[in-house]
């Protein structure tokens, strides 16, 4: 019997239906972990939100409690100004603490929303510093760098989010810094980029974690700092790749120096 080579044979249709299964099982497999993934993003978004919230807001009830008690009038201006500040410090703490976390989630999704623009780079810096300089002096921290407000270099991306990043990298410095060690701050323009880097002394991290530095919940130990929610890192890679740049990480040397990498403007062209 003479087979004809243009029909399908049972061997052929066989072949067939075992690469449709291959087919259906590795997409599968693939759905299944993204399904995993979900889970375990889902699980540590509420812990967050259950054990983290709830400390500013455990404080805030507290002061509010005690404002509205009965004077008690030799202490009481003294009393009321301690208590408004341990507020405004909970209160700060909830707005980081949201911020980072509807970030997070927008990231999850690759929409994070980026209005692009010259920004001079040097003032994000001097404003960040501005800011967190108080942060500093109470361990005894200095910050220091070789860069001024309105020197340059005009990088493009978004101020707010530029700030945002800056912020997180700096305080994350601060808090991992030793007592009275110093956090560096440098910038440098390298071909089309501008390079920004902040370094604090610190001991290298082991492998595992660098490896997921840069997930949402995961936890820094450089310096001997382990607090925080493990939001901050992962919100700073998301707006760094939105802004078509990248964050490297160097913990040679008995320091922990991150760089981000940004383009610089070029005009609307």
């Amino acid at each position: 019997m003479i087979t004809d080579p243009r029909k399908p044979t049972d061997a052929n249709k066989s072949g067939e239906r075992s690469d449709e299964i291959r087919d259906d099982r590795d997409t599968s497999d693939g759905e299944l972990e993204r399904l995993r993934q979900a889970e375990r993003f889902r699980t540590q978004f509420n812990s967050v939100l259950r054990h983290e919230l709830k400390t500013p807001l455990t404080s805030l009830r507290a002061a509010l409690d005690m404002l509205l008690g009965p004077e008690h009038s030799p202490t009481h201006s003294t009393m009321v100004g301690r208590l408004l500040n341990n507020m405004g410090r909970s209160t700060s703490r909830l707005e980081r603490l949201i911020s980072d976390l509807l970030d997070v989630a927008v990231a999850q999704g690759d929409d994070l929303p980026i209005f692009r623009g010259p920004v001079d780079i040097s003032n994000v810096i001097h404003q960040v510093v501005t800011e967190l300089t108080p942060t500093a002096d109470t361990k005894g921290v200095f910050i220091a760098g070789g860069w001024r407000g309105g020197d340059g270099p005009m990088v493009t991306g978004d101020e707010i989010r530029l700030q945002q990043i800056m912020a997180n990298l700096l305080s994350n410095a601060i808090k991992a810094s030793p007592d009275r060690g110093p956090v560096l701050i440098d910038i440098a323009e390298v071909s089309t980029d501008a390079e920004i880097s902040v370094a604090n002394r610190g001991e290298p991290l082991d492998q595992e974690l660098k490896d997921r530095l840069f997930e949402p919940f995961q936890k820094s130990a450089a310096g001997g700092y382990q607090a925080g929610t493990g939001l901050g890192l992962s919100v700073v890679h998301s707006l760094v790749a939105a802004h078509d740049g990248r964050i490297d990480l160097d913990d040679s040397g008995g320091q922990v120096k991150f760089t981000i990498v940004i383009p610089l403007w070029r005009g609307q062209n």
